[in-house]
């Protein structure tokens, strides 16, 4: 784009020839021209422009030797980096893993090639790893938590993102908040004109799973009749922590019997196992807040039978001799 104080530009051939026209210059006179160029978003090294006048046909320059005319610039590039991380929770599990997206947004003007990420990683994200979505990255750590390195291989155009994944483990040990502070600085000649957006924070706390309050009874409810033997227990969670995952009951007696059940836990509340088994004839007593011995067997049909044809209902069960046992497998979201 050209204008003139007076006359008019018009290009010829291309935009480095113009026609100015319309000029009436006397003596002693003068007149200037504005030119409007745009820079390479990837210019390096200084900026040259040389103008020339050429008089027109008919007319003779007696001084040629001030006809032309350079300027020289130097290139200084410009880039708004803005940084961010965000690992999609607050909420992280001791033990398991974790994964950091970090995004580095260009908002130019100009394009950058390379920058410099450093990342103050968490002291409990064990084995970290950084993974670029574009270009590479080759991480050095530098500190006891901190980890630096030049993001190579570039082509970030004004408007343009690229991402970083850091992926790791999260200490079993680990207690308390887990922050991740990241930084990014431009390349070596080019100027952030905006350094607010530099430093992104993503902090979580860590939950230990069973932190929910598992409350039992002591030993098995036993509930019993002439037709049947009823063992049931049962496990209450609370604290509000929306827990999820397995509690395991298992009911054992002796003799090697072993009864198990599995139920799955959707959040706090009362969770219960029970094993009912049939019994023929008569119970023995139950004497209250002692250890009872309960056998089942058939006795209605003894006379009636050889020997050979009476039988035991193979169940022999002292309570509480062995109180029953719960595994307790939780994880909040």
């Amino acid at each position: 784009m050209a204008f003139g104080s007076v006359g008019t530009l018009d290009p010829v051939g291309d935009v480095n020839s113009w026609l100015w026209s319309g000029l009436s210059l006397a003596s002693g006179q003068s007149a200037f021209a504005t030119f409007i160029y745009s820079i390479d978003p990837n210019a390096t090294g200084p900026l040259t422009v040389t103008s020339t006048v050429i008089a027109p046909a008919g007319t003779t320059d007696p001084t040629p030797i001030n006809d032309s005319f350079t300027d020289s610039d130097t290139v200084t590039p410009q880039s708004d980096l803005a940084v961010a991380i965000d690992d999609g929770t607050t909420i992280v599990v001791p033990g398991t893993s974790n994964t950091y997206t970090i995004t580095v947004t260009n908002n130019g003007p100009s394009t950058v090639s390379s920058l410099t990420l450093t990342d103050s990683i968490p002291a409990a994200l064990l084995n970290p790893n950084f993974t670029p979505s574009a270009g590479a990255y080759i991480s050095t750590q530098v500190g006891p938590n901190t980890y630096t390195g030049v993001w190579s291989g570039l082509s970030l155009a004004s408007g343009q993102s690229v991402t970083l994944t850091l992926t790791g483990t999260i200490d079993p040990n680990a207690t308390g908040l887990l922050t991740n502070i990241v930084t990014v600085a431009p390349p070596a000649g080019t100027t952030d004109t905006n350094s607010a957006n530099d430093t992104a924070t993503d902090t979580d706390t860590d939950t230990i799973p069973v932190a929910t309050t598992l409350a039992t009874t002591a030993s098995p409810n036993v509930t019993l009749s002439n037709s049947s033997v009823t063992l049931s227990d049962s496990a209450t969670l609370t604290g509000g922590s929306n827990p999820t995952g397995n509690i395991v009951f298992t009911l054992s007696g002796p003799g090697g019997f072993s009864f198990t059940e599995t139920d799955t836990v959707n959040g706090d509340g009362t969770y219960d196992a029970s094993l009912t088994l049939p019994t023929t004839g008569r119970l023995s007593a139950h004497i209250p807040g002692q250890p009872s011995t309960h056998r089942a067997m058939r006795t209605t049909s003894d006379q009636a039978h050889p020997p050979s044809k009476r039988w035991f209902l193979p169940l022999l069960l002292v309570l509480p001799a062995r109180p029953p046992r719960r595994e307790l497998s939780l994880a909040r979201p």
